[in-house]
């Protein structure tokens, strides 16, 4: 009940949107888009959220909203080390919740181009999930066949964060996706979702001939042929961690939700200038 109160009190503060859900495993996968129109697609929205809760993923699908509108109305490329974090009284508390998410983020999309290059990094190798996401996960093979599944999870120095990278074989190529949280079911949720809209993307591709024009599109195609580098990669196995050498900047971004929702960005200073390239893009 507290959650759907919430979710509508915080939607007092949006513009009038769509929603859209999908029940999955017991997850539910919320989108959120202001189209004037309906879209035809849970994928094609603007925002998108997922949890055990229908209120919840929904309230997170209003969050990532907030960021998008957040990165429109700021000077940044990219979304990359953005979050927004909603409130009602304790506008402080959210701050902090937000400013620990952005560093996660960052820290996801620093990690993961640095795994993949660095062949001394130290990770775990898995086939299988959490057993806390096994129903989800099983929802999305009835979609997708998997012909390889791998779960990586990268050594951090930074032990509160944990980072999971998943690949997938599909019959339309490999797929990829990432998250990072501070409980190793939560991060591997979030990749899961991201894993299978990514699967989607490159299912419709595959199957209407779509060439790829959007720096999505390029990602999820050029990600689809790489199954050896992947394979190549994986043939190494280092003993180091993943520590950030870069300054950790945060920067409070306003926006017009501002009496609802707080937005922070995370920056590794130095980070844009050694790291963030077309080629790094392809695979984050």
């Amino acid at each position: 009940m507290l959650e759907k109160v919430r979710f509508h009190y915080l939607a007092k503060f949006l513009p009038p949107f769509f929603l859209q859900k999908l029940e999955m495993g017991g997850a539910y996968i919320c989108s959120l888009d202001d189209k004037a129109e309906r879209p035809g697609s849970i994928f094609t929205h603007i925002a998108c959220g997922i949890d055990f809760s229908w209120y919840q993923a929904a309230i997170k699908a209003q969050s990532e909203y907030v960021e998008r509108k957040a990165l429109q109305s700021s000077a940044a490329k990219c979304s990359t080390g953005f979050a927004a974090y909603p409130f009602i009284f304790r506008k402080q508390k959210a701050e902090r919740k937000a400013r620990s998410i952005a560093y996660r983020e960052m820290l996801e999309r620093y990690a993961w181009p640095e795994w993949f290059e660095n062949k001394d990094i130290a990770y775990e190798l898995k086939h299988s999930v959490c057993k806390g996401n096994s129903s989800f996960f099983q929802g999305i093979k009835r979609e997708f066949c998997f012909s390889n599944f791998y779960a990586i999870w990268p050594r951090l120095a930074d032990s509160n964060v944990k980072l999971v990278i998943l690949y997938a074989q599909i019959e339309e190529g490999l797929v990829c996706a990432a998250a990072a949280s501070t409980q190793e079911a939560r991060a591997e949720q979030g990749a899961l979702k991201e894993l299978y809209m990514h699967a989607i993307g490159l299912y419709r591709m595959r199957k209407d001939n779509i060439q790829p024009s959007t720096s999505y599109e390029k990602r999820i195609d050029w990600i689809g042929n790489q199954h050896k580098l992947l394979e190549n990669r994986l043939s190494f196995s280092g003993d180091q961690p993943i520590s950030i050498p870069f300054p950790i900047v945060f920067q409070s971004i306003k926006t017009e939700f501002s009496q609802a929702y707080v937005v922070e960005r995370c920056v590794f200073e130095g980070y844009d200038k050694k790291f963030i390239s077309e080629a790094n893009e392809l695979y984050i």
